[in-house]
């Protein structure tokens, strides 16, 4: 299989994910297969992650004022 076949494979998978986190793992491959670097690909998928804060989610900071 090349990675052509490999790309319309994961792009299958995408639009069958049952949820978001698989889809963004699927995403990350593809980005990956397509010749992005790491950093390329964790730059896009903070991107995707980002607005997710701003409805409370953990960022890992806290706001005690100890």
């Amino acid at each position: 299989m090349n990675r052509r076949d490999e790309i319309e494979n994961l792009n299958e998978a995408m639009r069958e994910a049952s949820n978001k986190r698989l889809y963004e793992r699927y995403l990350a491959v593809r980005l990956y297969l397509e010749g992005h670097t790491f950093t390329e690909i964790g730059r896009s998928l903070i991107v995707l992650i980002k607005p997710l804060v701003g409805i409370g989610l953990p960022t890992g900071k806290t706001d005690s004022k100890d």
